[in-house]
């Protein structure tokens, strides 16, 4: 824009220890150049990160992943908002009479084809997104919690297998693209789940999957966190297999992971095994905002869909 002295463009490799001085500022975590490599040139469908320069220091860098969707029998595309971060020093200046954050918003939509857009950002961005980014408002994400310390129900109902390289068996593709429940399911297969966890240069992942008369019934991804077991997805079959996987996970956790606390899991308050997850003394709670916005207005998507349709898993979440 006239008069902007600032640099807005695409990130490249050598804006990586700018970007990490001020991730550390905003969110007080450390990264790497390997993970901004992972996150923004290997990812699965392709990803963007864009950055605002002042005298060359990254003062805001806006993040973006693609992923595909299945709605009505037809493919989606759209855009999760990730590490989005400005300066302190920057956050109340206004250039153009347009925040610094909301110029990069404008040119990644600009930049980029989506039907869609979401994210799970601080209520900070959300209240952003809302009134200045185009967002068509929010929910919170469920959170479900069972405490092993007070609650225990653990039994063997399938045989569990815990290893990576159970990714590669003939079945377990075709089962991830089958597995949607929603009206609204992101679509997942092997590529993704290599990147998302196997790949990850800062987290380890583990997973295990579930088979009864060597047919395979589900799988999970988990990691473990200050003690808690956070699942990350849990794909199956059918409705009556998600309580013995369920029940199988418990069990293999109890064996195999000393003073676990409990499990943490995102499920949608929609989906037909609430009630289960209830029975089994999972408690509920409201977690960190989700947020959408509709790019093609003719995709057939629609606020109230998104919300109530699309079930969410912890791993969705690109810093779970």
């Amino acid at each position: 824009p006239k008069g902007l002295k600032m640099q807005l463009r695409t990130y490249d490799k050598g804006d990586a220890s700018s970007i990490q001085a001020l991730f550390k500022i905003a969110f007080g975590g450390d990264i790497t150049p390997e993970w901004l490599s992972w996150k923004y040139e290997r990812s699965t469908w392709g990803a963007k990160g864009y950055v605002a320069l002042d005298e060359g220091n990254v003062v805001a860098f806006y993040g973006i992943i693609k992923f595909p969707f299945s709605f009505n029998g037809k493919t989606l595309w759209a855009y999760q908002h990730c590490d989005v971060m400005t300066h302190p020093q920057y956050r109340a200046r206004f250039f153009s009479k347009t925040p610094l954050i909301a110029m990069l918003n404008e040119l990644l939509y600009r930049e980029n084809d989506m039907d869609f857009a979401f994210g799970f950002p601080s209520l900070r961005h959300t209240r952003l997104q809302v009134l200045r980014l185009g967002g068509e408002g929010y929910r919170f994400v469920r959170l479900y919690v069972k405490d092993f310390l007070t609650s225990a129900s653990f039994r063997w109902r399938f045989r569990v297998f815990e290893g990576w390289d159970n990714i590669e068996s003939p079945e377990f593709n075709n089962f991830l693209t089958t597995s949607g429940k929603g009206s609204l399911t992101m679509l997942k297969n092997k590529e993704y789940l290599k990147w998302r966890y196997m790949e990850h240069p800062q987290k380890h992942y583990r997973l295990l999957t579930f088979e009864r008369f060597n047919k395979l019934k589900g799988c999970v991804v988990f990691g473990v966190e200050d003690g808690w077991v956070n699942v990350l997805e849990v794909f199956y079959g059918k409705d009556r297999d998600f309580e013995n996987i369920m029940a199988s996970l418990e069990h293999h956790i109890k064996n195999t992971i000393t003073e676990c606390k409990g499990i943490k899991a995102w499920f949608h308050h929609n989906e037909p095994v609430i009630n289960i997850l209830g029975a089994m003394g999972y408690k509920g709670t409201e977690h960190i905002p989700v947020t959408y916005r509709t790019v093609i207005k003719d995709c057939g998507l629609s606020a109230d869909v998104f919300f109530e349709g699309y079930f969410y898993r912890m791993g969705d979440y690109d810093a779970a």
